[in-house]
This record gives C-alpha cells, structure tokens and sequence, in this order.
C-alpha cells in the first residue's frame, strides 16, 4: 500500500464520517451541520491531493492529516468532560486514520 493510497482511504473516510453524521444526527430543519460539511470538505480535498507525484509530498500531506487527527482526538477528550462521550464511529474514524498515517509515515517508502 502507497502513499497515495493512504492519503485516498483517509480522505473517504472523512467523507463517510461527515456524511453520515448529517444524514444521522441532523434534522432537515436545522440545516447543514458545520462539523460534518467541514469533514466532507477536507475528505474531499484528501481526496484530490492523494494524485501527489512525490513521497516527501505526501508524507507532508500524512504529516498534517496526523496534526489534524491530534487535534480532534484533543476536541473528543475535552468534549468527554464537557458533554459526555462522542460516539463510537467518531473514536473508530480517528484512531484508523491515526494508525494509517503512523504506518505511511513511518514504513511505506513508495508513493
């Protein structure tokens, strides 16, 4: 498994997660959830940028999906205290997405 491989699961799992959790959590009425519109926009931007060319692009592209996956592993931790547990999908989305760029940062050589 490549580089670009990575960098396209984790761009469509972003878009499964921000898709279901519209059709899931939100109701017609209450309009577009901004998590999840934020979530298919940066799956899909994953998504475009898995055509890289070079492995120190996209292990660049990993490094900042990792950042960005810490910071919401950070946001699910404080919103335990704050309103209770994320769900399930949630935890499972950012520790898959976690090992996956720890594994293309740390043993693919390929893109």
């Amino acid at each position: 498994m490549g580089i670009k491989t990575i960098i396209l699961i984790c761009g469509l799992l972003h878009i499964v997660l921000g898709v279901g959790r519209q059709i899931i959590g939100s109701d017609m009425a209450d309009g577009l959830d901004i998590a999840s519109m934020m979530l298919v926009g940066s799956g899909l931007f994953l998504v475009v940028l898995s055509r890289v060319k070079d492995l120190v692009s996209g292990k660049l592209i990993l490094g900042a999906e990792t950042v960005f996956l810490l910071w919401m592993l950070g946001i699910a931790l404080v919103n335990i205290a704050l309103a209770g547990f994320p769900p399930p999908p949630v935890w499972a989305f950012i520790i898959i997405n976690l090992l996956l760029c720890g594994y293309g940062l740390l043993r693919v050589e390929r893109v």
